[in-house]
């Protein structure tokens, strides 16, 4: 559809009005197969969908007591003997972005050595949580790595498959309890993400990994390519159509 818009505007003169655009493009979108428009999984959202997995089935309560030790420490109190220690503040995360969750565990590792010594007992960490909490930290830094990545206007199907492979490659050089179980949420995750014609025509076109491809996958590519390309045939067809009446009304 993207093509589309853009073959319309090739086509489009510099006085032609917003009506008549309008009305073309409504043309053309009557005239597609849209069974032939394959959209693709947000890659993004399915990493934030197996880190929640991953968060909600942790066999430790140290997230939420996190949480709840940042709570006190954004109290009045503390929040000025913050200051006055010039360290950074806390942040408290919103639970439905595991990326501010992220941030919001790394400050609060950062304030480590200000909890320990100014928190009362009772809404501190222990020893273990903290540890627990590194763990935890450590599996998450190359997700939020390539969160980052994934932001990127101009990021190509080939780099974006590149920068996932890197994250589960990290992830199996850590091998530990916390990284494998991350790890086990991803990968029951990407399934829709990577096995589809649309990536692999991507990867396919793309000299860096058209070798990982099987000749199943080389043969669904081909045939998707194919399909793209009579759609886009279709499309400009039209257009063209559409221009010959308008020239001869």
């Amino acid at each position: 559809m993207v093509k589309a818009v853009e073959l319309l505007s090739l086509h489009s003169d510099d006085e032609e009005s917003d009506s008549e655009i309008e009305d073309n493009y409504e043309s053309i979108v009557c005239n597609v197969r849209f069974e032939n428009i394959i959209s693709i999984k947000c890659a993004a959202h399915t990493l934030q969908l197996a880190v929640k997995d991953f968060l909600d089935n942790l066999n430790t309560n140290v997230v939420n007591k996190s949480r709840n030790c940042v709570k006190y420490l954004r109290t009045p109190a503390y929040r000025h003997s913050i200051k006055s220690s010039q360290t950074l503040k806390p942040i408290l995360d919103v639970p439905t972005r595991w990326s501010s969750t992220y941030n919001m565990l790394k400050r609060l590792l950062h304030l480590k050595e200000f909890c320990c010594e100014n928190l009362p007992l009772s809404e501190q960490l222990q020893r273990h949580e903290w540890a627990e909490l590194e763990k935890i930290m450590q599996a998450l830094q190359p997700v939020n790595t390539l969160t980052l990545k994934l932001q990127k206007s101009n990021l190509l199907f080939g780099d974006f498959y590149k920068n996932w492979l890197e994250l589960i490659f990290t992830l199996k050089d850590f091998n530990t309890e916390m990284t494998r179980q991350l790890l086990d949420h991803i990968e029951k995750r990407q399934t829709k993400l990577l096995e589809c014609d649309t990536m692999y025509a991507a990867l396919f076109l793309d000299p860096r990994f058209k070798r990982v491809l099987s000749n199943e996958k080389i043969n669904s590519a081909k045939n998707h390519l194919k399909k793209m390309v009579l759609q886009l045939v279709n499309v400009e067809e039209h257009l063209e159509s559409i221009m010959i009446v308008k020239l001869n009304t």
